[in-house]
């Protein structure tokens, strides 16, 4: 299986398509409560959701003005590895590679990445939801690209 997960604090998405490339399961997650206890939900989640042989794939955390936003956006990330401490298969991708394998253009709006899980898996997916189901998409091009390249 192939995992995309949209690594938040309050909200994350986590999406696992087939080999195939079609859509498993795809979840939007809402957490509330202090910052240790979402990011607990978050450890919980992502643990009880990926299996040793799955590829996982997030995003790599964007640059964030902010000096609170980042060290907090990077405490998710740390959580989530730490949750896949057990597999060797966890990759990240860049915002704009995700963007430009899901919709052609590394530049694209959440919006536009919502209307393209609509078109393509026929469905209406959070921001979360939609970015990790982008996040897992890239990550399968990303593997058939690989697949072809050993095979030359």
């Amino acid at each position: 299986m192939i995992i995309g997960i949209d690594v938040g604090t309050k909200n994350a998405g986590i999406a696992i398509l087939n080999d195939a490339g079609e859509l498993s399961y795809s979840k939007q997650l809402r957490f509330t409560g202090s910052l240790n206890k979402r990011l607990g939900e978050l450890y919980r989640a992502v643990w009880r959701t990926v299996g040793v042989d799955d590829a996982v794939f997030i995003e790599r955390p964007p640059y964030v003005q902010n000096a609170r936003t980042h060290a907090v956006l990077h405490q998710a990330v740390g959580t989530v590895l730490a949750a896949l401490a057990f597999s060797d298969a966890v990759r990240e991708l860049t915002p704009a590679e995700i963007k430009a394998a899901f919709t052609g253009n590394g530049k694209a709006t959440k919006a536009q990445v919502q209307q393209v899980v609509k078109m393509q898996f026929g469905i209406d997916a959070g921001e979360d939801e939609a970015d990790a189901i982008a996040t897992a998409w890239a990550g399968y091009c990303k593997l058939r690209e690989e697949a072809l390249d050993a095979d030359e």
